[in-house]
């Protein structure tokens, strides 16, 4: 899959080369691990976390999919400005210059513009389906970009102390 689609989608907006291929990495980057922003109002606590990946597995094997699609707000199913001011954040942009982009991008795109390389990088054809795309399995996706895993978060094994034994 080549992600010059999202290169020119952020150099249509009025970034410069360099920062539209700096965002284009990180939202491939969030996409592929269907990275989606903290939705205000919603606490994120440690159970929250720990019951979400088994649901997420659960729910694709059953055909409801997981919360969404990233960069896609869930309540007006409309590109998230929250998503995209974060990768433009992350990109090295200022706050408020990158909300300003951020609603940019949302006023000229809709999800379907961002989602249409990835349907067809998915072997997909003909009309885009957001909620087919949204259940599918985007492992083949995951396995084009090898340097994604070494990109995840290190995991930090706990050291466990042995029991103590009653003396004799």
């Amino acid at each position: 899959m080549d992600t010059r689609w999202l290169v020119e989608l952020f150099q249509e907006v009025g970034l410069e080369p360099d920062q539209a291929e700096q965002a284009a990495d990180i939202t491939v980057r969030r996409l592929l691990r269907r990275q989606r922003p903290p939705r205000k109002g919603r606490s994120s606590n440690l159970i929250q976390h720990m019951v979400r990946d088994p649901l997420v597995s659960v729910n694709r094997i059953i055909g409801k999919g997981d919360e969404g699609l990233p960069f896609v707000d869930p309540d007006t199913q409309t590109l998230s400005v929250a998503a995209f001011s974060d990768v433009l954040g992350d990109a090295g942009l200022d706050p408020v210059v990158s909300m300003a982009f951020a609603k940019v991008v949302v006023e000229a795109y809709e999800p379907k513009d961002l989602y249409a390389p990835v349907w067809k990088a998915l072997g997909n054809e003909g009309e885009l389906d957001l909620e087919t795309l949204r259940r599918a399995d985007w492992t083949p996706l995951r396995q084009l970009f090898p340097d994604l895993a070494a990109d995840q978060l290190p995991t930090r094994q706990v050291a466990v102390k042995p029991k103590a034994q009653r003396p004799e």
